[in-house]
């Protein structure tokens, strides 16, 4: 044993209570001496990163329909809260092949499906572009070990919730607003 060298560390433990809304949380600071002077800091539970869209409500009949939008949507939060950007990049990757597919069937990979997606009117071109640099993302997390940044990430969600309320939000809020508005009179 080398008694010239030592390794060190410590976890220090603090339980906290917001002085606003009462809730209790636990923080924990750890150090190793073989990182340096670092000081990691870890709180449970997590902070929320993102909040769930304001539609998220509003499609409650989808997700009953398709229940796997609302479990995979829920775990793009998790991933987010919990700091795994690999794991929120491959779900959205995942929930935007869900939604291709259950709008027009499975064509055998993703940019048949993207593309059968645009010809029903589903995207633009512009909306195509992105949502194919969107899969590259999720395809380099899983297959090259590319680690998304938070505010990579930020975007990814954007793009994916963007879609959902789009094809499943907006999509009966307008058929329900041209019902509503007068037809225009012959002259």
């Amino acid at each position: 044993m080398d008694e010239q060298f030592t390794v060190e560390w410590s976890n220090t433990y603090y339980t906290l209570r917001c002085a606003g809304c009462d809730e209790v949380s636990l923080r924990i600071e750890k150090w190793f001496s073989e990182y340096g002077d670092d000081v990691e800091i870890l709180y449970f539970p997590p902070k929320i990163y993102r909040q769930k869209p304001r539609w998220y409500a509003d499609i409650s009949d989808i997700m009953s329909a398709h229940q796997e939008f609302g479990e995979l949507l829920n775990e793009i939060y998790i991933c987010l809260q919990n700091n795994c950007p690999r794991s929120a990049a491959m779900t959205c990757r995942a929930l935007l092949e869900r939604i291709f597919i259950t709008e027009v069937g499975d064509k055998g990979s993703f940019k048949k499906n993207i593309e059968a997606f645009e010809q029903k009117g589903n995207l633009s071109p512009i909306q195509k572009s992105f949502l194919l640099d969107v899969l590259e993302v999720g395809h380099a997390s899983i297959h090259r070990g590319y680690k998304p940044s938070q505010k990579d990430l930020s975007t990814i969600v954007d793009i994916a919730e963007n879609l959902m309320e789009i094809i499943f939000v907006h999509k009966d809020k307008v058929s329900a607003l041209k019902k509503k508005v007068p037809p225009r009179e012959n002259s």
